[in-house]
């Protein structure tokens, strides 16, 4: 069974990089590709919710 989640990054600012962009998770497929490159260095809050509900919150760091 599938299940679709919402993506959302922010920078460290509060402003929205990416906003709720469907992310589909099943058995066979839990993994997705996130590709900040294009953004500059620095902190960025990455969260996944469902039904309204954040289902995981994660603090990334982007340096290169």
């Amino acid at each position: 069974e599938s299940e679709m989640f919402l993506l959302s990054v922010n920078d460290w600012l509060g402003r929205d990089i990416i906003k709720n962009k469907e992310i589909i998770f099943s058995e066979l497929n839990n993994q997705f590709i996130l590709d900040l490159k294009s953004h500059p260095d620095g902190i960025y809050l990455i969260r996944l919710t469902r039904n309204g509900l954040t289902q995981a919150a994660i603090k990334y760091i982007l340096s290169k």
